[in-house]
C-alpha cells in the first residue's frame, strides 16, 4: 500500500477530479459511482463517522485540481514510475 499526504493552503476549498463520484467511493463500491468530471467544496468531502476512520475517498481519480471559490488554485498531477535497481 501506498500514499501521498499533500497539505495544501487552507484557502484552497473546492475540489474538482475526474473519476468516481460524487459521494465517498473506494474500490468496494465504485459500482455505484459514476466516472467523471464531479466539483464539490472540502468541507462536503468529509464523512463524519461514529468511529474516526479514513474517509471522503473517491476511486479510479485520473487527475484533480485544488482551487479557491475566487478562482486561485491549480491542478496536481501525479507522475509514476517502476524502476528495477537503487535510483
Amino acid at each position: 500500500r501506498v500514499g501521498v499526504a499533500v497539505p495544501l493552503p487552507g484557502l484552497l476549498d473546492t475540489v474538482t477530479w475526474f473519476g468516481a463520484g460524487p459521494h465517498e467511493c473506494y474500490p468496494d463500491r465504485k459500482v455505484s459511482a459514476s466516472p467523471r468530471q464531479h466539483t464539490m467544496c472540502v468541507a462536503d468531502m468529509h464523512v463524519p463517522y461514529i468511529f474516526p476512520q479514513e474517509n471522503g475517498g473517491r476511486a479510479d481519480v485520473r487527475w484533480v485540481m485544488a482551487r479557491s471559490r475566487t478562482g486561485g488554485g491549480g491542478s496536481y498531477g501525479l507522475a509514476v514510475a517502476a524502476v528495477r535497481g537503487t535510483p
